[in-house]
């Protein structure tokens, strides 16, 4: 591409006249300065000459020469001043022709290009010649004269397409086009056909996903039907694959609350209320509209509270026995028989607390033995004094034994008394055996 300013760059600085050091008069100055003017006029002519003009811009080539001729005349007439209009004027005449040469390569290229279409190679010939003798490295010209080469190859390639076209054989059609279109990148016909059988492949496949969609919805195999309403928006996203999708979604959603819901009826049936309430707890969250799960969801998570305080009490049933234990486990036992629908897990929980609080009431046998020496209370007011042996019953539980001795420490010790403890395990031994300090 040629730039608006290149003849800037043949353009002779003007000679400076006040540095020469002979003294000129205005004539020689005159004539100096035409000189200088008249070797950029030459230098712009030879580009242009250059440029094949005769193919181009013949009459506004012979103006500029005519010019540049009557200006030579006038210097060697001594007409200086009148040479230096001359050559401006040639001047001007140049740097417009040449600025002008961008606009001739694009309107010849665009020639060419509309003479191709119309199937008129002799005229897009001449327009691409043309713009390479003004410029033998265009690419444009270059690529259409290529074009015109294969146009008849192209031209039938084209029809052979239009005809596996017509007969509905689209892939075969679009080998032709495709083959047409390598030959000539830009080619509309081919183009045109490619994207209109694009889309009929595009609707064909969208129509065959919708339909197997349908098919996979009905048989409630909802991912699939999923997978295929998504495979037909990627043809087209219109409001019926949406609408399907819509449905495959709520299928799919329904199916998993479906199942997360019997998982959790499964759970409470075998009295597994921790994994119950997670199962009841996650469908409730996927619908808020299911009130009735999460009430289940909150009875399942008492019922799983309740289980392991049961479990609990049940793991240390001395536990009764201690500080609030036992009206801990009696409450415990009274909200558990509250309960409507008793499981075998929970009835059997229940037959062994039951079972535990009685215990708790009943006294168990233990042996104290002593040296006769120590005067024994069990805490807080069963007074035994001094013995050797003695038998008594005890309630199950943690008992303070306090001991003293005359002229020994007194001393206190902790007995565990359990039904769970063989007899030999509850014998208690109380002696005083350390001497009192003086």
């Amino acid at each position: 591409m040629f730039s608006d300013n290149s003849h800037q760059e043949v353009v002779s600085e003007p000679l400076d006249i006040n540095n020469v050091e002979v003294d000129v008069d205005k004539k020689e100055l005159a004539r100096l300065r035409a000189q200088t003017l008249l070797a950029q006029a030459l230098t712009l002519s030879d580009r242009i000459r250059d440029l094949n003009p005769d193919r181009w811009t013949k009459t506004a080539f012979f103006k500029i020469e005519e010019t540049l001729a009557t200006g030579e005349k006038n210097y060697r007439q001594g007409q200086y001043i009148s040479a230096q209009r001359n050559y401006r004027q040639a001047i001007k005449d140049s740097e417009a022709l040449i600025q002008s040469i961008p606009l001739v390569i694009e309107e010849n290229n665009l020639t060419g290009d509309l003479a191709v279409l119309n199937k008129d190679t002799t005229r897009a010939m001449l327009s691409y010649n043309l713009v390479l003798e003004i410029d033998p490295t265009n690419q444009h010209a270059k690529v259409g004269l290529n074009r015109i080469k294969s146009l008849h190859q192209i031209s039938a390639l084209i029809a052979e397409g239009a005809y596996y076209e017509k007969l509905g054989k689209l892939e075969t059609a679009v080998m032709k086009y495709t083959a047409a279109q390598a030959l000539d990148p830009v080619n509309p016909e081919a183009e045109s056909a490619l994207q209109r059988i694009k889309f009929q492949q595009r609707h064909r496949k969208y129509q065959e996903s919708m339909s197997l969609g349908f098919s996979a919805l009905k048989m409630q195999t909802f991912s699939k039907a999923k997978r295929l309403f998504e495979a037909a928006q990627n043809y087209n996203d219109s409001p019926a694959v949406q609408q399907a999708l819509q449905q495959a979604e709520n299928g799919l959603l329904n199916a998993e609350l479906v199942g997360l819901i019997n998982q959790g009826h499964g759970a409470s049936e075998n009295e597994n209320w921790e994994q119950a309430e997670f199962f009841y707890k996650q469908a409730a969250k996927r619908d808020s509209g299911l009130v009735e799960i999460a009430i289940l969801s909150t009875n399942a998570k008492k019922r799983w509270a309740l289980d392991k305080e049961l479990e609990r009490v049940l793991s240390f049933p001395l536990g009764i026995s201690i500080s609030n234990g036992y009206t801990n486990a009696t409450v415990i036992l009274e909200r558990s028989e509250d309960i409507m629908v008793k499981g075998k897990r929970l009835s059997g929980q229940i037959a062994r607390l039951k079972s535990e609080i009685e215990l708790a009431q009943i006294p168990v046998e233990v042996i104290i033995k002593s040296d006769n020496v120590a005067s024994v209370t069990i805490y807080p007011h069963i007074a035994l004094g001094k013995f050797k042996r003695t038998e008594l019953g005890l309630l199950p539980g943690e008992h303070l034994i306090e001991v003293q001795c005359d002229e020994y420490n007194d001393f206190k010790k902790q007995a565990i008394i359990s039904h769970k403890l063989a007899r030999k395990e509850q014998e208690i031994r109380v002696e005083c055996v350390k001497k009192a300090a003086k």
